[in-house]
């Protein structure tokens, strides 16, 4: 099987946040990567030593993170799921991780899957609709 796309670059708060927690988190150190679609981030967190998990509605994006993954010798699990119908489990991530995807439902549950000393990373534009098209870039927040 041959990738479909070419991989979108990881983001680099990812890779900073990935690397520097993975040092602070203890074992298992489990990450769920959310809208994972092609495993950009996945790629990432099994890089720096976590046991990743990836979920995302596109079956076919699932499949080929996976497939990136295992071709580099990093085992990944994934699932495709709407996480507004089927939540993630409880208290079952060290690391939560999201980029690019907002959904405020999703918050609680979310919060419910981290265990009690965790971390949840999201990266996203937090620039006024009035001021979109300004040149600063989204602000991190971990």
């Amino acid at each position: 099987m041959t990738d479909t796309h070419p991989p979108d670059p990881p983001s680099p708060f990812v890779e900073e946040w990935a690397l520097s927690l993975s040092r602070q988190i203890p074992e298992p150190r489990r990450a769920l990567d959310v809208a994972m679609g092609r495993g950009r981030h996945a790629l990432v967190l099994a890089a720096a030593g976590f046991r990743v998990f990836g979920v995302d509605v596109n079956l076919g994006a699932v499949h080929e993170g996976l497939h990136r993954a295992s071709r580099l010798g990093y085992s990944v699990r994934g699932w495709c799921a709407d996480l507004t119908v089927a939540p993630p489990p409880a208290q079952r991530f060290e690391l939560i991780v999201t980029t690019r995807y907002l959904q405020r439902d999703l918050c609680a549950s979310l919060a419910d899957a981290l265990v009690q000393v965790a971390f949840f990373c999201t990266r996203h534009s937090l620039k006024p609709s009035a001021r979109a098209d300004s040149d600063q870039p989204p602000r991190p927040i971990c």
